[in-house]
Formats: structure tokens, sequence, C-alpha cells
């Protein structure tokens, strides 16, 4: 599957959607079950990294059954988007719009790699927890 949904980290603050090749809007909708698991299975907040360093381009938007879901209250993380993709901005408003309902508007954080990202993300919670 050229889209897949991981933790980060062992301590399942971060969960990172990885884009690889071309993928469809149907690949991104098939791992919201996994999502709704993962983010059932922690009472804390989560972090997410979007990581479009191996995707290909932006897929055609084709009619599919859409997920509406309601997110819990430890989907309220930051939002990390990777790589040099221009239409990632446009990508996660559509996916935001499309699948999940009562997230608030994220602000998302633009990185150029992965490591950069994930230094980001943990001076963040540093700050945060001080």
């Amino acid at each position: 599957m050229s889209i897949q949904l991981e933790w980060d980290n062992t301590e399942k603050t971060v969960l990172r959607w990885i884009f690889t090749g071309c993928w469809s809007w149907g690949d991104m909708s098939a791992h919201f079950d996994d999502l709704e698991q993962a983010l059932d299975s922690v009472n804390h907040s989560v972090d997410y990294i979007i990581d479009f360093t191996s995707a290909a381009s932006v897929p055609t938007f084709t009619p599919m059954r859409l997920y509406k879901s309601e997110t819990p209250d430890s989907a309220s993380g930051l939002m990390i988007a990777v790589g040099d993709a221009a239409y990632a901005p446009t990508i996660l408003m559509m996916a935001r719009h499309l699948y999940i309902s009562n997230l608030k508007e994220p602000q998302v954080h633009f990185m150029p790699s992965l490591e950069i990202a994930r230094d980001f993300l943990q001076g963040m919670r540093i700050a945060q927890n001080s």
C-alpha cells in the first residue's frame, strides 16, 4: 500500500503518515479505522508527522464513500508536514474537511526532513512541559 500509518516513537505520542510513490484518496481512507484504533489506545495528546518525502504527486479526486469521524481528544496534538511537496497544505486541508468532522483547524508546521520534524516536536513538548 502506498500509505502507511505507524507510531513514530515507543511512547506513542507521535503518529506518522508515510506517503510513498503514487497514492489515492482511497488509500488514505483505508487507514482511518487504524487511526481511530491508535488514538483510542492512548489517553494523551498525539502529534502527527505527515511524511511526503517519498510521495510522487497529488492524486486526482475520485468519488468514494466519505469517512466522517469524530476524533477523540487525543487527536489534538501538533501537525508536521515533511518534505518539499508544494501540494501538502491542500492535501491536509482536504483530508480534514473530507474525513474528520470535529477536528479543530490545525496549525501545520512544514519541515524539510523527518529528523528536523522530530527535533521540532521534541522541543515543543519540552517547552509545553516546562
